[in-house]
């Protein structure tokens, strides 16, 4: 699983790249991007994100799968 720090207005949202799942809201850029690197270096799940850790944050519809 890897992730990425995307800007959103005033906040800096670390995002699951597969799932599209927001992760987490952060102001700081310094803090997300440490947070990004630690998920991307093995810190978090062995695999997808639960959606419950995420349900505070919308997410982007996705099409359901076949």
């Amino acid at each position: 699983m890897t992730y990425r720090v995307i800007k959103e207005k005033s906040l800096f949202l670390i995002v699951e790249k597969d799932t599209d799942q927001i992760i987490e809201k952060i102001k700081d850029e310094r803090k997300a991007r440490d947070i990004c690197r630690s998920l991307n270096l093995g810190a978090g799940f062995n695999g997808y994100t639960p959606a419950f850790f995420t349900q505070d944050f919308k997410q982007k519809e996705r099409p359901p799968t076949k």
